[in-house]
């Protein structure tokens, strides 16, 4: 769940934001090794700020995550995070800051609930088995709406719930090889 910060006197204007954001984005997933889908980022430009007795640009990069954050990872994040603002910014490396938090899961939430409360709630993971042949089934978008589909029935947020569909199994129900379907709570 990494959130960065980045804060700089730049002006808005002088950049293309949604790019830069998207490095960012990308950058960070890369070096903490989490989804690029748990990643928030956001720029703060515009800001009066003054470094080494200046007021060049400047910024200050704020990384907040759970794990990932520590003496062996964070000289790997900070080269990482520093190349891409200072080419996406304009911002000498020299003068781009960083600091890095690293949260507690219990210190953290998404979706109206704290991280640890899944594991209070059982996090479902459902496995769904079928001999039905996968050129039959388009998978992304069965998966997708047995995920939204079990998210709902048990009134959990759907980045809490996993589900495994393996097409294409031996199977025998009441001693035929019918289609059928397993659904295992895991």
């Amino acid at each position: 769940m990494p959130y960065v910060v980045v804060t700089s006197n730049v002006a808005a204007t002088s950049i293309d934001v949604q790019a830069t954001l998207r490095a960012i984005s990308s950058a960070t997933s890369k070096a903490l090794g989490k989804p690029e889908t748990y990643v928030m980022v956001q720029l703060d430009l515009d800001k009066t700020m003054m470094f080494e007795a200046t007021t060049d640009p400047c910024a200050m990069i704020a990384v907040r995550s759970i794990g990932n954050i520590g003496i062996a990872s964070n000289s790997k994040t900070c080269e990482a995070l520093t190349a891409v603002v200072s080419e996406a910014l304009g911002v000498p490396a020299r003068r781009v800051f960083m600091n890095f938090d690293d949260v507690e899961r219990a210190n953290w939430g998404m979706g109206g609930i704290t991280l640890p409360t899944h594991k209070i709630l059982n996090m479902p993971f459902v496995k769904v088995s079928t001999n039905v042949a996968r050129a039959s089934v388009n998978a992304d978008s069965t998966l997708k709406a047995l995920s939204k589909s079990l998210s709902e029935a048990l009134d959990r947020p759907e980045p809490y719930v996993m589900v495994q569909l393996e097409l294409d199994q031996d199977m025998l129900m009441a001693g035929s090889t019918e289609v059928c379907v397993s659904c295992v709570n895991v």
